[in-house]
């Protein structure tokens, strides 16, 4: 029998442009990550969006590597956008 696996939904919430950013975060850290990219406009006013993103993998990388995902897109991208592990319950904040 093979690792445990789990799946964690992510709620993202905020600036549309980073969230291929944070999508990438999440795979590397060695998550397969399922999402929607938004439709980005060009020139225009700039609204906030809500994306679903599914992260899954082993039980280990998900519980270190969302986490560690979600720090590193804080870090690099404040007060962008908020995110929310919503199978930890846990509200990242704004940065």
């Amino acid at each position: 029998m093979g690792p445990m696996t789990a799946t964690h939904r992510l709620r993202y919430e905020g600036d549309p442009a980073p969230a291929s950013a944070f999508a990438q975060m999440l795979q590397d850290e060695g998550l397969t990550v399922d999402w929607e990219p938004p439709y980005e406009e060009r020139g225009g006013i700039v609204e906030d969006v809500l994306i679903s993103l599914l992260a899954s993998g082993t039980y280990d990388t998900i519980k270190t590597g969302v986490q560690s995902a979600i720090e590193k897109f804080h870090a690099r991208f404040p007060g962008r956008a908020r995110i929310t592990d919503e199978d930890q319950a846990e509200d990242s904040g704004e940065g």
